[in-house]
Formats: C-alpha cells, sequence, structure tokens
C-alpha cells in the first residue's frame, strides 16, 4: 500500500496557491499570509491584562468589536485565539487536479489519494483536450480505494470527487479498533492458508488487504483533519495532541502487517505446494496459537489500557520472535539440493517464519507506544511511576 505525504499548510499566502507542481493546485477561501509579530501586553483595569488584535487579520475575519472569540487552552500551556464557529472552513478544502500535464495517468491516481489524506473535501480532474480512458480508469481506482470519496460530476473535461465523510462520525479509536480486528484476522487467515492453500482463502486475504488499505488511509484523514483543527480532534475522541503521533504509528504498523501477509500470500501462490509434512503443519500451529496469545493481550494494552497485558505482550513478542528464528534456523539445516523439491517446507518455510517475525515487531512497537503512553500520563493502573511537581522557592 502507498500513502502520497503531501504538506497541508495552515494558512493560504494568496486565495489560489500551487504546491508541488503545475499539475496541482489546492483552491482557498482567500485567507491571509501568516506572518510572526510582536505586541505588548497592556493593563486593562486594576486586573485585566489585554493585547490588540491585527486590524488586518480582523477586516480578513470579518471581526468587529463585539464579536465573540474562542480561547483554547493548548496542551503545552499557549493559548489559540480563533474566530468562534470557524471550523474547517478556515482551509483549503478543494483542489484541482490537471490531467493535461500529469506526466502519467497513474500519477493523477496518486494525487487524488494524497489529496483525501490531507483533507480536501472536493476534488476536480480538469483537462482541456478530454480525459482518457486511462485517465477514468485510474481515477475510478482511486475512489475505489477511498472510503467516503465519490464522484459527483463527469464530463468529457473534468471529473468531480466528493468526500461525504464527516469526521464526528469516526471516533479515531473506533476505527483503530477494526483496523485492529482486520489486521489480526489477516494473520490468523494467513498462517490457516500456510497449512491448507486455497484459491478461495487466498481471495478472502486479499479482500481484507484492501480493506485495511482504506481504514488506514480514512485513519490518516481523521488525525491530519484533528491535528489542524482542535474541534475536528475532539469530536473524533482525541483529548491529547501528543497522542495523535502515536495513533497515526500504530495505524501504520498494522497496515504494514497487512501488506507482509499479502506478500507472503503472494510469494506462497508463485510457489510450487507439494504435500508438505505434519511436522510444517505442527510448527504453523504453534505460531498461530502463540500469535493469538499476542494478539489478545495487545488488543487489552491498546483498548483496555491494561498494563500487566502490555507486560505479557513484550514478554509473548520475545518469545515469538525466538521461536520464529528458531524455525527458521531449522529449515534451512534441513534444506539440502537433493531435496528441494520435496515439498513446501523446505521452499518457503523459512519464508513463513521470516515474515511472521516482522510481523511480530509490529505487534511489539504498538505495546511500546502504549507503555510510554501510560508513563506520559502515570494512574492508578501504572502505580509504579509517579510525576513529581517541582515547587518554586
Amino acid at each position: 500500500m502507498e500513502v502520497i505525504a503531501m504538506r497541508s499548510n495552515k494558512y493560504a499566502v494568496a486565495s489560489t496557491k500551487k504546491l508541488t507542481d503545475d499539475c496541482f493546485e489546492c483552491e482557498s477561501e482567500g485567507e491571509i499570509g501568516l506572518e510572526r509579530e510582536i505586541r505588548k501586553v497592556q493593563k486593562l483595569g486594576n486586573a485585566s491584562l489585554g493585547i490588540s488584535i491585527p486590524k488586518e487579520w480582523a477586516a480578513s475575519k470579518g471581526i468587529t468589536a463585539g464579536t465573540l472569540l474562542d480561547m483554547i487552552y493548548e496542551d503545552n500551556g499557549d493559548i489559540l485565539l480563533t474566530q468562534r464557529g470557524g471550523g474547517l472552513q478556515q482551509y483549503p478544502t478543494r483542489c484541482r487536479i490537471h490531467a493535461d500535464i500529469c506526466p502519467d495517468p497513474e500519477m493523477i491516481r496518486r494525487i487524488i489519494i494524497g489529496c483525501y489524506v490531507v483533507g480536501y473535501d472536493t476534488i476536480r480532474i480538469v483537462s482541456g483536450t478530454g480525459i482518457t480512458e486511462e485517465q477514468y480508469e485510474k481515477v475510478r481506482a482511486a475512489v475505489d480505494q477511498l472510503t467516503g470519496m465519490t464522484i459527483m460530476e463527469q464530463d468529457e473535461k473534468q471529473i468531480v470527487m466528493t468526500c461525504i465523510i464527516k469526521p464526528p462520525e469516526f471516533p479515531i479509536m473506533s476505527m483503530i479498533r477494526r483496523l485492529f480486528l482486520l489486521s489480526s484476522l489477516i494473520v490468523e487467515r494467513t498462517l490457516e492458508n500456510a497449512i491448507r492453500p486455497t484459491e478461495a482463502g487466498s481471495g478472502i486475504i486479499e479482500t481484507m488487504e484492501l480493506e485495511i488499505d482504506r481504514l488506514y488511509r480514512l485513519i490518516l484523514r481523521l488525525l491530519l483533519l484533528g491535528a489542524r483543527d482542535r474541534e475536528v480532534a475532539r469530536q473524533i475522541g482525541i483529548e491529547d495532541s501528543r497522542h495523535m503521533l502515536g495513533d497515526r504509528a500504530i495505524a501504520a504498523a498494522l497496515e504494514s502487517v497487512g501488506d507482509l501477509c499479502e506478500s507472503l500470500i503472494g510469494q506462497l501462490q508463485s510457489s510450487s505446494q507439494p504435500k508438505h509434512s505434519a511436522n510444517y503443519d505442527e510448527a504453523i500451529e504453534r505460531i498461530l496459537s502463540m500469535f493469538r496469545e499476542l494478539s489478545s493481550d495487545t488488543s487489552r494494552c491498546l483498548f483496555e489500557h491494561d498494563l500487566k497485558a502490555a507486560s505479557q505482550a513484550l514478554d509473548n513478542a520475545g518469545v515469538l520472535e525466538e521461536a520464529c528464528v528458531a524455525e527458521i534456523k531449522t529449515a534451512h539445516s534441513e534444506s539440502q539440493p537433493k531435496n528441494e523439491k520435496k515439498g513446501i517446507a523446505e521452499n518457503v518455510r523459512p519464508l513463513i517464519f521470516s515474515n511472521m517475525k516482522n510481523i511480530v515487531r509490529e505487534y511489539e512497537f504498538i505495546v511500546q507506544i502504549m507503555m510510554n503512553r501510560f508513563i506520559e500520563n502515570p494512574s492508578h493502573k501504572f502505580p509504579y511511576v509517579e510525576i513529581e511537581t517541582r515547587k518554586e522557592h
């Protein structure tokens, strides 16, 4: 799976600002540029302090005497001043992709995915000479890969896509929980298919991986929208902005698990798979059982903030990784040139356990993120750490 990383600026410098290159531009609402300015705090009356608001900024927002403003206290102690009810309209929500000057149709698909992830609601594909059939197919492919994206208008020279997702309807932890369940399930299905390979089983795994990709892109979109607007962050259930980075890393780890499974299934399908030994089946079943235990502990750590489960998950991850390494060594030691075609155990057994070792590391990474989160905010569930407040003398 690929994600297009594109910078999204909080403020546009002009009414229309070109980004990346000539084939893409965003359409903003005419925001002013942001410049650093120092202003002195003044004393107002006997107890209050005040500071003046820049005239140009106030005029651009329609702010006059008596206008209500929101003062938002950030996690780092700063105060964010915003226009009441401003919400997302202060950010560019529309963009235009110029199909005529895109190097190839595949870039159109990639740019569409990037625009979706960074939060554009309306994406317009335009062409002066007419959109080709190949370009249209790439647009359709992109739409199929994005949750909530649909084609609203279409003619020979333009295609207009709109994202109908409303952030409050998609709590971030509910989305991560769904992604975790899918990622754990695809690992189980992959190991089961390694023992009893079927075309139907492989097809199910490929479908699950596509759903994992779609969900991952949706989570990225929600997190980036929340990162630029605190009200959106609150709506999707993020109370501490520090957790956005961890949530994104967790989602990326789970998406990587899906990629590893998809890659393994593809390699198994391209390998000869004659009847394999009972010893091979037992090894896979043993690893599968250990993985289920790791998945259960990781789930309790992630969604129930269970410290004991987190510690157990780290222990189980180490044991499972060692078991995978042992199976790889066993497979290599038993492999000989004269029996290379005897069965799957000699051909792909190291491949299976190498992928599993990498999958285990992704789960271990998730648990480490949660352990750090526990330490950031000690509670009755984490009584081993106490934050000491410095006393001023």
